[in-house]
């Protein structure tokens, strides 16, 4: 936000600059009045020293008749002429600076109207993901509101077995179950070792390795598959990894949660 604050102060200052009303919006409307009202003050201006170059005969029987001295008036106008040359050629600069200013201000909002979506999304995606603790249930959530986030055509979770191996949980796709443009074990491998997203790409398109982590390690993989052959954005990545770390507290609560309802069981067998 200081950011954003302190571009509008810039553009308030360009406007105060340029003579518009310094409110700090830009406005695209009201830079281009300016520029026109400047273009036709400035024609004005060559008109009026054009004109007393070419009609010498007129200008000659005015000063005869008048007290008008034209050698002082050409004078004054020249100076004139060239004193609204660098009034205009000043101006236009504060506009051209002011548009950039507007420009760099529409994206820095965009960008922030398009980072609080994005937060709203993770959000909405990790609150499914923590709904349950079967763990069944929380792997399908997973892999669901993983491909859900970023319009994946495809997408995989493979959790860590007790050895540190990886193992394959749940296939979801949007578009049929064909496991064959499911990535290698050595890409899950690869990813794991990584602790943010990572992007890739193979014969079937780009691919986003998402790890999933925990304080004691890795919990698991979710890769996801681009769809109709594009290539995921970074962008993307940031959203992924940041619905990872919810996806891994979920897993972890699950799994937690199994342990405990397994034991309880064993010890009621004990017991009875």
């Amino acid at each position: 936000m200081s950011q954003i604050e302190d571009l509008r102060a810039r553009i308030i200052r360009e406007e105060r600059d340029a003579n518009l009303r310094p409110d700090g919006i830009a406005s695209p409307v009201e830079i281009h009045r300016r520029r026109l009202q400047m273009c036709l003050l400035a024609v004005v201006v060559a008109s009026g020293l054009v004109l007393t170059s070419l009609v010498g005969d007129l200008w000659s029987e005015v000063a005869d008749d008048g007290w008008i001295d034209t050698g002082v008036a050409r004078i004054a106008l020249v100076v004139f002429g060239a004193w609204v040359a660098f009034y205009v050629y000043e101006k236009d600069r504060h506009l051209r600076r002011l548009s950039e200013l507007g420009r760099d201000l529409a994206r820095l909002d965009g960008e922030l109207a398009l980072g609080m979506l994005s937060s709203a999304l993770v959000a909405e995606a990790a609150e499914a993901v923590h709904a349950s603790l079967d763990l069944d249930r929380t792997a399908r959530q997973v892999v669901a509101q993983g491909a859900g986030l970023v319009d994946a055509q495809a997408a995989w979770l493979r959790l860590a077995d007790g050895d540190g191996g990886l193992h394959d949980v749940y296939l979801g796709h949007a578009d049929g179950d064909d496991r064959g443009s499911e990535p290698g074990h050595d890409a899950y491998a690869l990813a794991a070792g990584h602790r943010s997203p990572l992007l890739l790409a193979d014969d079937h398109g780009s691919l986003l390795f998402a790890p999933l982590r925990d304080d004691a390690g890795v919990l698991g993989v979710l890769a996801l598959r681009a769809r109709g052959g594009r290539t995921f954005s970074h962008s993307e990545r940031r959203i992924v990894g940041r619905f990872a770390a919810a996806a891994a507290v979920a897993l972890e609560h699950s799994r937690r949660y199994e342990a405990a309802v397994f034991l309880l069981d064993q010890s009621m067998d004990l017991s009875a």
